[in-house]
């Protein structure tokens, strides 16, 4: 169905385009951009990740709990259906894009010569918290192409019914380096985790951070 769709928009599309003509080139498309994601199983209580050293496992070294999906009603295990899935979107790839561009490389150290000269908060990089870690970190802060991320989560119930008792926590983070009108632009704004539960992480988020 998807070749019949990228076939129908190739007609519709100017002679000579260079829209993929299949789900494969597709894919190998998005490949070459690193846009993909990795699944991570999790543990249905939040307590661990398994993966590394606990990729095998599989129950919960913590809670006991089984890594793979039960029937409430009967307790039987369908051993290979994960009970949680986290979707990370690697994000050391899209900090190599960035700076593969002259001008956002150029943009990404603009925090550097624009601090406020009026003491009103205009940016980031004017705040308490920005010289905090200044004063913390002096390696850090010694190299301006290093990137500060600010981090959001909030969460929304993907299938638009309020009866329904499940929801998704996206993690998105923001990158401080840039000028103000471009580090809340939503192209500039990094998708990086999809939490599935029922109810939000808290402080149990630490384990996927």
């Amino acid at each position: 169905g998807f070749n019949e769709l990228l076939s129908i928009l190739r007609y519709m599309l100017p002679q000579h385009n260079v829209l993929p003509d299949s789900l494969y080139s597709t894919k190998k498309l998005l490949k070459v951009f690193d846009l993909g994601y990795e699944k991570i199983h999790a543990c249905v209580n939040d307590c661990c990740l398994f993966r590394k050293e606990l990729k095998q496992l599989k129950e919960c070294p913590q809670c006991g709990e089984s890594r793979w999906k039960v029937n409430k009603h009967t307790n039987h295990i369908y051993e290979g259906v994960s009970a949680k899935v986290l979707r990370y979107f690697p994000i050391l790839p899209r900090f190599r894009r960035m700076f593969r561009t002259i001008e956002l490389a150029n943009e990404l150290t603009w925090h550097s010569t624009h601090t406020s000269q009026d003491r009103k908060m205009c940016h980031p990089v004017d705040s308490p918290a920005w010289e905090t870690i200044d004063d913390t970190w002096l390696c850090f802060a010694s190299d301006l192409r290093n990137l500060r991320l600010g981090l959001a989560a909030d969460g929304f119930n993907p299938f638009r019914n309020l009866s329904s008792t499940h929801s998704t926590w996206p993690v998105v983070l923001v990158t401080y380096n840039l000028p103000p009108w471009k580090c809340m632009s939503k192209e500039n704004l990094m998708l990086t985790l999809l939490i599935p539960r029922p109810k939000q992480p808290r402080n149990d988020i630490d384990v996927y951070l």
